[in-house]
C-alpha cells in the first residue's frame, strides 16, 4: 500500500495519500462514487479518470458486473485496455472493487 501510494504521488502529486481515502469505505464503488472519492483530493474529472486508470493498472482496483467475479489487471495479462473496454461496454453496471489484499490495512467494509 505504501509503495502504491508513493508511485501514485510521483505521477500525480495531488493524489498523494489517495489510497488512504479508501480507508473504512465499502469494497465496491459505482463509477460516480469512485470519481467523487478521487476528486475529493482536489483533482479535476480528467485527472480523476487518469488516477482511476492508474489504480486499475496497479491492481488496487478491479472491475465487475453484478453476479460475476471481479477482474483485476493480472486476470487480463496486464493489458489495461481489456479492463477499459469492459468498463465502456458494461456502462453503469460496472462496479469498481478494492483489491482484497488491501482490505485489512484499510479496514475496508465487505
Amino acid at each position: 500500500m505504501i509503495e502504491v501510494d508513493r508511485e501514485l504521488g510521483d505521477v500525480f502529486p495531488k493524489a498523494r495519500k489517495l489510497v488512504y481515502e479508501f480507508s473504512e469505505e465499502s469494497s465496491e464503488f459505482s463509477g460516480d462514487e469512485l470519481s467523487t472519492l478521487v476528486q475529493c483530493t482536489g483533482l479535476d474529472a480528467l485527472d480523476a479518470d487518469r488516477v482511476i486508470n492508474f489504480l486499475l493498472y496497479y491492481g488496487v482496483l478491479g472491475v465487475k458486473r453484478p453476479e460475476e467475479e471481479t477482474q483485476y489487471i493480472y486476470d487480463v495479462n496486464y493489458d489495461i485496455e481489456m479492463l477499459r473496454v469492459r468498463i465502456r461496454k458494461w456502462g453503469h453496471s460496472t462496479k469498481y472493487v478494492v483489491n482484497p489484499a488491501l482490505w485489512p490495512a484499510l479496514r475496508v467494509k465487505k
